[in-house]
Protein backbone atom coordinates (compact mmCIF):
# COMPACT_ATOMS: atom_id res chain seq x y z
CA UNK A 1 0.00 0.00 0.00
CA UNK A 2 1.25 3.41 -0.84
CA UNK A 3 0.83 6.51 1.24
CA UNK A 4 0.19 9.39 -1.17
CA UNK A 5 0.90 12.58 0.80
CA UNK A 6 0.98 14.74 -2.35
CA UNK A 7 -2.54 13.61 -3.26
CA UNK A 8 -3.82 13.45 0.33
CA UNK A 9 -4.87 9.82 0.11
CA UNK A 10 -4.16 6.97 2.50
CA UNK A 11 -4.84 3.24 2.15
CA UNK A 12 -6.81 1.85 5.09
CA UNK A 13 -7.78 -1.62 3.93
CA UNK A 14 -6.03 -4.41 2.15
CA UNK A 15 -6.48 -8.11 1.78
CA UNK A 16 -3.40 -10.20 2.33
CA UNK A 17 -3.15 -13.40 0.32
CA UNK A 18 -4.47 -16.35 2.29
CA UNK A 19 -6.42 -14.17 4.74
CA UNK A 20 -10.17 -13.84 4.70
CA UNK A 21 -12.26 -11.58 6.89
CA UNK A 22 -14.54 -13.16 9.49
CA UNK A 23 -17.97 -14.16 8.14
CA UNK A 24 -19.64 -11.53 10.32
CA UNK A 25 -18.22 -8.18 11.35
CA UNK A 26 -16.66 -8.34 14.79
CA UNK A 27 -16.81 -5.25 16.99
CA UNK A 28 -13.12 -5.02 17.95
CA UNK A 29 -11.62 -5.12 14.43
CA UNK A 30 -14.27 -2.69 13.25
CA UNK A 31 -13.40 -0.31 16.07
CA UNK A 32 -9.79 -0.42 14.85
CA UNK A 33 -10.84 0.33 11.28
CA UNK A 34 -13.02 3.19 12.52
CA UNK A 35 -10.10 4.64 14.51
CA UNK A 36 -7.81 4.38 11.48
CA UNK A 37 -10.28 6.15 9.20
CA UNK A 38 -10.97 8.80 11.82
CA UNK A 39 -7.23 9.45 12.11
CA UNK A 40 -6.75 9.60 8.32
CA UNK A 41 -9.44 12.25 7.89
CA UNK A 42 -8.39 14.19 10.99
CA UNK A 43 -4.92 14.50 9.43
CA UNK A 44 -6.52 16.13 6.39
CA UNK A 45 -6.42 13.27 3.89
CA UNK A 46 -9.10 13.45 1.21
CA UNK A 47 -9.57 9.71 0.72
CA UNK A 48 -9.14 6.39 2.45
CA UNK A 49 -8.57 3.47 0.08
CA UNK A 50 -9.20 -0.27 0.15
CA UNK A 51 -7.46 -2.38 -2.50
CA UNK A 52 -7.76 -6.13 -2.92
CA UNK A 53 -7.43 -8.92 -5.44
CA UNK A 54 -10.45 -8.61 -7.72
CA UNK A 55 -11.08 -12.35 -7.23
CA UNK A 56 -11.25 -12.02 -3.43
CA UNK A 57 -15.02 -11.90 -3.01
CA UNK A 58 -14.97 -11.83 0.84
CA UNK A 59 -12.66 -8.79 0.87
CA UNK A 60 -14.73 -7.00 -1.76
CA UNK A 61 -17.90 -7.68 0.25
CA UNK A 62 -16.19 -6.39 3.43
CA UNK A 63 -15.18 -3.15 1.70
CA UNK A 64 -18.73 -2.53 0.55
CA UNK A 65 -20.21 -3.51 3.92
CA UNK A 66 -17.87 -0.98 5.57
CA UNK A 67 -19.21 1.75 3.31
CA UNK A 68 -16.36 2.01 0.81
CA UNK A 69 -17.45 2.90 -2.74
CA UNK A 70 -16.30 0.66 -5.58
CA UNK A 71 -14.21 2.66 -8.03
CA UNK A 72 -13.13 0.04 -10.52
CA UNK A 73 -10.63 -2.67 -11.35
CA UNK A 74 -7.03 -2.03 -12.35
CA UNK A 75 -6.41 -4.83 -14.82
CA UNK A 76 -3.11 -6.68 -14.63
CA UNK A 77 -2.07 -4.48 -11.71
CA UNK A 78 0.41 -6.99 -10.31
CA UNK A 79 1.85 -10.46 -10.61
CA UNK A 80 1.27 -12.51 -7.49
CA UNK A 81 2.37 -16.13 -7.11
CA UNK A 82 2.95 -16.34 -10.86
CA UNK A 83 -0.55 -15.11 -11.72
CA UNK A 84 -1.54 -11.81 -13.25
CA UNK A 85 -3.67 -10.10 -10.64
CA UNK A 86 -6.39 -7.54 -11.16
CA UNK A 87 -6.88 -5.14 -8.24
CA UNK A 88 -10.30 -3.88 -7.13
CA UNK A 89 -10.25 -0.33 -5.71
CA UNK A 90 -12.65 1.10 -3.14
CA UNK A 91 -12.58 4.44 -1.35
CA UNK A 92 -14.23 6.60 1.29
CA UNK A 93 -13.90 10.32 0.57
CA UNK A 94 -13.59 13.04 3.18
CA UNK A 95 -16.98 14.42 2.15
CA UNK A 96 -18.56 10.96 2.68
CA UNK A 97 -16.87 10.37 6.02
CA UNK A 98 -19.39 12.04 8.37
CA UNK A 99 -22.17 9.73 7.12
CA UNK A 100 -19.93 6.66 7.23
CA UNK A 101 -18.77 7.53 10.76
CA UNK A 102 -22.40 7.82 11.83
CA UNK A 103 -23.12 4.37 10.36
CA UNK A 104 -20.15 2.85 12.21
CA UNK A 105 -21.24 4.45 15.49
CA UNK A 106 -24.83 3.29 15.02
CA UNK A 107 -23.67 -0.29 14.42
CA UNK A 108 -21.20 -0.23 17.35
CA UNK A 109 -23.84 1.07 19.80
CA UNK A 110 -24.22 -1.55 22.57
CA UNK A 111 -28.00 -1.41 22.03
CA UNK A 112 -27.40 -2.95 18.58
CA UNK A 113 -26.24 -6.21 20.21
CA UNK A 114 -28.27 -8.71 22.18
CA UNK A 115 -27.11 -10.37 25.42
CA UNK A 116 -25.22 -13.01 23.40
CA UNK A 117 -23.36 -10.38 21.37
CA UNK A 118 -25.35 -10.90 18.17
CA UNK A 119 -26.03 -7.84 16.07
CA UNK A 120 -29.61 -6.67 15.75
CA UNK A 121 -28.98 -4.49 12.70
CA UNK A 122 -26.36 -5.30 10.04
CA UNK A 123 -23.46 -2.93 9.44
CA UNK A 124 -24.43 -2.59 5.77
CA UNK A 125 -27.89 -1.46 6.88
CA UNK A 126 -26.35 1.16 9.18
CA UNK A 127 -24.15 2.33 6.31
CA UNK A 128 -27.09 2.43 3.89
CA UNK A 129 -25.36 -0.10 1.61
CA UNK A 130 -27.32 -2.53 -0.55
CA UNK A 131 -26.37 -6.22 -0.17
Amino acid sequence: MEHELNHLQQPVGRAVSGWTPPPRPAREPLMGRLARLEHVFRLGYRRGEWKCDALNAPSRAAAQRLGFTFEGVFRQAAIHKGRSRDTAWYAVLDRDWPGRRSGFQQWLDPANFDERGRQRKRLADCQGVSP
